[in-house]
C-alpha cells in the first residue's frame, strides 16, 4: 500500500530516527558527565557535586569550593586550627598545662586530644571547648604530654571534623601543696582617734591560704623578724607603734589543713607617725562612671571607686550641666561598699560626680575624690558594666558507689571562689578562670555548692551554684 503523500513521509521517518539517535547520544553523555562529577577531581565547572561519595543524591555547589570533604551546608569548610605553644603552671599542688589555638571557620567547638610520654602517638580525647583555650588539670609532675586539636561542627553532617592541628608538647611542673605567696604587701602609717600611732598593712589574696602570719622587726635595715599576729582577711592593723620609728613587715600564707606555709611576701617598710591629731580618712580613689541599661531607654549611672583607709562611710555628690554647677549630696554608702547607682537621670544630660570619705568616730572627712563625668545617652546596646559570673559543673554526675568524679568551675570578675561538698570535699579556687578537682569517693548522693565574691567594681556581689552527684542504684535479686 502506498501513502498518498509518497516521498515526504519517508523523509519524516528518516528525521525521526536521526533525532532519536541524537537524544540517545545526549543521554549517554549526560550520564558520563554525572559519573565524572562523582569520581573525578571535581570543582572544575561552574557547578559540581560534593566529592564525598557517601552522601546520597547529587548536591550542587559552586566551583569555588575547596576540594575538601569537610562541609557545612553546601560550600563551607571546617578549617583546621593551629595549636599555639603550651604553657605550664601550678595551682596549689595541681600541675596544669594550658592550650590555646587559632580560630577555625565554621567551628562550633573543638576536640582536644592528648597522649603521654615523648614521641607517643596513641592520642585520645580528653575534653572539648567552645572557645580557643583549654586547661588540662591534674598532670603528673615532670611527665611529658603531647596534644593535638581539631575543629568540629555539630550540625549533623557526614564528616563534621576538620583535620588535626600540629602537635605540641610540654613537661608538667612539679607543684607544691603550699599556698601561693602573698603579693603587694603595703604599709600605711595612721593616727587613730585616740592619737595612737598605727600602721595599716594590706596585701593580695594567696591561693590555698587559710590564714596569713604577720611578722615585724624594728629598724630601717632590721632582719630579726618575729610574728606579731595572724589574719584571715587581707588587712592587719599594727597598733601602739613608737612615733618616728621605722618598722619593717613581711607575711606568709598558711594552709591549716596540710600545715604548709608559702614563701615570704615582699618587705614593706614605714616610719610610724607622731600623732598630734587623728588622721582623716583617705580619699576615695579612681572614681568612675558606667551606664547601666535596663528595659528603659533612659540609663542609670553606676559609680565605683577604690576603698579609702579609715572610712566608715562614703558621701556621694552630683551636679548637672555643661557649665559651672553646684554639687549637692545624693546619697551615702557604708565603708564596706564601693558602688552607688544614680537612677534619678534625665536623658542626654551631663552629670558630674565626686565623693569623700567620712569617719564617724573622729568626725573627720577626707578631701574630695576626682570628678567623674557622664552623659546619660540613650540605651541602644548592652551594658558597659563589668559583671561577675561563675559556672559549676560535674563530670560525670552519675557514678557507682565508691567511685570519684571531677568538679570544675569557671569564674570571671570575682575576687575569690570556694566549692564544698556534702561529703566533706572543700576547695578554694583562684580569683578568675578555670579550676578543677577530683572528688573523694562518692558513697551517697552528694551536693556541691559554689560560692564566689565579685570584684569590687563588678555587678552581682555574690554568686552561688549547686550540682548534684547521684549513685547508680544496685538491685538485688530475691
Amino acid at each position: 500500500m502506498t501513502d498518498s503523500r509518497g516521498e515526504p513521509r519517508a523523509i519524516d521517518s528518516l528525521l525521526f530516527r536521526r533525532q532519536f539517535v541524537l537524544l540517545v547520544i545526549f543521554a549517554v553523555a549526560s550520564v558520563a558527565a554525572i559519573a565524572y562529577a562523582y569520581t573525578g577531581p571535581a570543582f572544575t565547572s561552574s557547578e559540581v557535586r560534593f566529592t564525598d561519595a557517601s552522601r546520597s543524591g547529587l548536591a550542587i555547589v559552586p566551583a569555588s569550593c575547596p576540594s575538601s570533604p569537610h562541609y557545612i551546608g553546601q560550600c563551607t569548610a571546617v578549617t583546621t586550627p593551629s595549636l599555639n605553644e603550651l604553657t605550664t603552671s601550678c595551682y596549689g599542688p595541681d600541675s596544669r598545662i594550658a592550650l590555646s589555638w587559632t580560630s577555625s571557620a565554621n567551628a562550633t567547638d573543638y576536640h582536644i586530644e592528648r597522649c603521654t610520654d615523648a614521641g607517643c602517638t596513641d592520642f585520645s580525647e580528653i575534653g572539648t571547648a567552645t572557645g580557643l583555650r583549654y586547661t588540662d588539670v591534674g598532670r603528673t609532675p615532670d611527665k611529658r604530654y603531647r596534644y593535638q586539636v581539631r575543629a568540629h561542627n555539630h550540625s549533623g553532617l557526614d564528616n563534621p571534623y576538620s583535620g588535626y592541628s600540629n602537635i605540641n608538647h610540654a613537661d608538667a611542673e612539679a607543684c607544691s601543696d603550699a599556698p601561693d605567696t602573698p603579693r603587694n604587701l603595703t604599709a600605711e602609717p595612721l593616727c587613730s582617734v585616740d592619737l595612737d600611732s598605727t600602721i595599716l598593712l594590706s596585701w593580695e589574696y594567696a591561693v590555698g591560704a587559710d590564714e596569713y602570719r604577720i611578722e615585724r622587726c624594728t629598724g630601717a635595715t632590721c632582719t630579726n623578724f618575729s610574728q606579731i599576729g595572724t589574719a584571715t582577711g587581707l588587712r592587719y592593723t599594727d597598733v601602739g607603734r613608737t612615733p618616728d620609728t621605722p618598722y619593717r613587715y613581711r607575711i606568709q600564707a598558711h594552709n591549716i589543713g596540710n600545715g604548709l606555709s608559702s614563701p615570704y611576701s615582699n618587705i614593706a617598710s614605714r616610719v610610724a607617725k607622731a600623732c598630734e591629731n587623728p588622721d582623716p580618712p583617705s580619699s576615695p580613689s579612681n572614681l568612675t562612671t558606667t551606664l547601666i541599661c535596663g528595659n528603659s531607654p533612659v540609663p542609670d549611672i553606676m559609680l565605683s571607686w577604690g576603698y579609702a583607709v579609715g572610712a566608715d562611710e562614703y558621701r556621694i555628690e552630683r551636679c548637672a550641666g555643661t557649665g559651672e554647677c553646684v554639687f549637692s549630696n545624693i546619697g551615702t554608702r557604708a565603708g564596706s561598699q564601693n558602688r552607688y547607682t544614680d537612677s534619678n537621670i534625665t536623658l542626654d544630660e551631663l552629670y558630674k560626680y565626686r565623693a569623700l570619705s567620712y569617719n564617724s568616730e573622729s568626725g573627720l572627712s577626707s578631701v574630695y575624690s576626682n570628678i567623674a563625668s557622664r552623659v546619660a545617652e540613650t540605651c541602644d546596646g548592652p551594658d558597659e558594666v563589668l559583671t561577675a559570673s561563675s559556672t559549676l559543673w560535674v563530670i560525670p554526675t552519675l557514678v557507682r558507689k565508691g567511685e570519684t568524679t571531677l568538679v570544675y568551675w569557671d569564674s570571671r570578675n570575682v575576687s575569690s571562689c570556694s566549692v564544698s561538698g556534702t561529703n566533706g570535699d572543700s576547695w578554694v579556687g583562684k580569683s578568675s578562670g578555670l579550676s578543677g578537682k577530683e572528688t573523694l569517693p562518692i558513697t551517697e548522693q552528694t551536693i556541691y555548692t559554689l560560692s564566689c565574691t565579685a570584684l569590687p567594681n563588678a555587678l552581682r556581689p555574690s554568686i552561688t551554684a549547686t550540682k548534684t552527684v547521684n549513685v547508680i542504684p544496685v538491685f538485688e535479686e530475691r
